[in-house]
């Protein structure tokens, strides 16, 4: 029941509390700014340490209105050089009109891709600093991932395998399998424990779409 949700300090809706939020959770590293489209290195990894105790990881990030793809990767610390993908984030501009590719990854054989329209709200491309945001919640026996652009949700993904309690990481890849330049810029990375947003939906919620 939703009153007894409620209750858990982690499902209260309190948007002022990421406006307060610690800045000394700020993720240090000299990657970062990172820009998929320049950078000489494979990916840009996050890293995500005590999780659950963390759960959201918060992220300024551009995206040029003509970008034609980009993506980020939620996987777990032994991530095996990205062979292991907890969850999959994939933009495609000018696929089918525009879609938002979802998926993981084991033993770097990718799984059942999800493919939908992209969202007309949030946009996910024409971004200028935007604030990007992947909250990843454990309730009951199910890790949930809520991604939110600007505060809008996009979208919600439960994942397949399980989230091990300790490290995760954040992996942006600069190009895909076949690749092709990916067109993200991350400016900074924030990464500690959030309330709910307004705009966070229950993934039960989201319907057969995901």
């Amino acid at each position: 029941r939703e009153d007894n949700v409620v209750q858990d300090p982690r499902f209260v809706v309190d948007e002022n509390a990421w406006e307060t939020r610690d800045v000394a959770k700020m993720v240090e590293s000299e990657a970062l700014p990172f820009d998929s489209a320049t950078s000489e290195e494979e990916y840009l990894e996050v890293p995500l340490p005590n999780f659950p105790e963390n759960d959201t990881l918060i992220l300024h990030v551009s995206v040029k209105a003509d970008v034609d793809i980009w993506a980020m990767n939620l996987c777990p610390g032994d991530h095996d050089d990205g062979a292991t993908v907890l969850y999959h984030f994939n933009p495609r501009r000018r696929e089918r009109g525009g879609r938002l590719v979802e998926n993981d990854k084991s033993e770097d054989d990718w799984g059942r891709a999800v493919k939908s329209p992209l969202p007309v709200k949030p946009g996910l491309f024409g971004l200028e600093k935007a604030e990007v945001a992947l909250r990843v919640v454990r309730r009951g026996g199910n890790v949930d991932v809520h991604v939110t652009i600007n505060r809008q949700q996009a979208t919600a993904w439960r994942l397949r395998s399980e989230a091990s309690a300790g490290a995760l990481a954040l992996l942006v890849p600069t190009r895909d399998d076949f690749g092709n330049r990916q067109g993200v810029v991350v400016h900074d990375a924030w990464w500690g424990a959030l309330p709910l947003l307004p705009a966070h939906r229950p993934y039960r919620e989201r319907g057969p779409a995901y």
